[in-house]
């Protein structure tokens, strides 16, 4: 008889899985490792799993999976039939930091920067910070929860768990309130010798109660309204106004010019002159200027006798005295004064010697003496100014009653002197 011999091979495959990393942020996708398990041809691998996911090599020993879950591997000796497996859990971590950011104060010209503020917590205290603004500006700290910031935009904080690579962030506006205060003042009148003080005007301009303002000069001089939108100056000078919004600590400063036209006008009353005796009257002739501006013209005397004109150029006057022109500026209100006098210098009464005739049917004589006072030269006359000449000496003067006057290049006379010529007693 044969006799056959059978054997049983019913040795299980060996089915070994490496320890799975964890899943995080960093770490999406990863091989499993049964390379423990049997090898050879004989053997063939299939990986399966009810709640993972197996993106490539379910029927290698080095599948790569994308999520967390069971993973069973299973091992089949193909030659014997026999199968043996063993699963692995792989598991995950992405949870993110947690971040709050604290709202943000306001950017004025007081705080021309702040610091933000943020409070971060993570599954891990190995946490990294980094700030970023794409229209803002980080002066500092960049890299912590508190940074300081100079300028109005968006500010992102982000956060990351350095375990696991989870990040969060989360962003903050800044805003700003740099809005300056509006200053306009109106051009100022001119102070002059009329207008000695002017009100400026700045009416136009922010005002209330978050504002307060303040006006300096540099050679003016603040008479009143120094607290108010409308002061009170009275002297030539810059002046300056600054107005500051208290909310935001923002100012705006401008200047204003007070200009002054003290220009007196020029006068020229005339020259000294002598009161001629042969006119009924003159007429002075003044003169001024004021730059072209219009001008007003009068003529006082208290010594003398303003017929016409006075508020001429050309006043007529009749009697010696101190004549005054006051001339003003009708644009800025001066004044300018000039004065002349005009002297009546007629001749005094001069002395008279006649020289009486010796006989009946003589002629006499009569010698003027000297003249003192007006102006020579003298005509000379015994008629009373009926007939004049040059000399004071008159001879062949029949006797009578004559009138002795002399007068001067001006046409002013003498008082009349009366002289008396006899006629001697005829003898028979």
């Amino acid at each position: 008889t044969d006799e056959v011999q059978v054997t049983e091979d019913v040795d299980l495959p060996v089915v070994a899985i490496g320890t799975p990393a964890i899943l995080d942020c960093n770490l999406a996708t990863q091989l499993l490792d049964g390379t423990a398990s049997s090898q050879g041809t004989e053997f063939s691998y299939s990986w399966t799993t009810g709640n993972g996911l197996i993106i490539a090599g379910s029927t290698s020993t080095s599948p790569t999976i994308g999520a967390p879950g069971d993973y069973i591997l299973t091992v089949l000796n193909q030659e014997t039939g026999c199968e043996n497996s063993s699963s692995t859990q792989v598991t995950q971590n992405i949870i993110a930091p947690s971040l709050s950011i604290n709202s943000s104060d306001t950017l004025t010209c007081t705080f021309t920067s702040i610091g933000l503020s943020a409070t971060a917590s993570g599954n891990s205290t190995d946490l990294s910070y980094q700030w970023s603004t794409a229209n803002g500006q980080i002066q500092s700290g960049a890299n912590t929860l508190n940074p300081t910031v100079g300028l109005s935009g968006i500010y992102v904080l982000t956060v990351v768990d350095n375990e696991n690579g989870c990040s969060n962030d989360q962003s903050v506006f800044v805003p700003e309130n740099t809005v300056h205060p509006i200053v306009s003042i109106a051009a100022p009148a001119v102070l002059n010798c009329v207008t000695d003080e002017v009100i400026l005007n700045a009416n136009g301009s922010s005002a209330g109660p978050n504002f307060s303002l303040d006006w300096s000069t540099t050679g003016g001089s603040i008479s009143g309204g120094q607290g108010t939108l409308s002061p009170t100056v009275n002297a030539v000078g810059t002046y300056q106004l600054v107005i500051l919004d208290l909310s935001n600590g923002c100012s705006t400063t401008e200047d204003v010019v007070v200009n002054g036209d003290y220009e007196l006008p020029e006068v020229d009353a005339g020259d000294d002159f002598v009161l001629p005796c042969f006119e009924d009257f003159v007429e002075l002739a003044g003169l001024a200027t004021a730059g072209g501006q219009p001008v007003s013209v009068i003529w006082n005397t208290a010594s003398g006798n303003i017929l016409s004109g006075a508020q001429s150029f050309t006043p007529a006057i009749d009697q010696g005295g101190i004549y005054t022109m006051t001339v003003m500026n009708l644009t800025n209100g001066c004044t300018g004064q000039d004065f002349l006098e005009v002297t009546e210098d007629k001749p005094l009464e001069p002395p008279v010697s006649p020289d009486l005739p010796a006989c009946y049917g003589d002629f006499g004589s009569i010698q003027v003496g000297a003249v003192t006072g007006g102006t020579p030269p003298y005509l000379y006359s015994i008629d009373g100014g009926e007939n004049y000449q040059s000399g004071g000496s008159f001879v062949g003067v029949a006797p009578g009653n004559y009138d002795i006057v002399v007068q001067d290049v001006n046409g002013c006379e003498t008082p009349l002197v009366p002289v008396f010529i006899p006629q001697p007693i005829e003898v028979v």
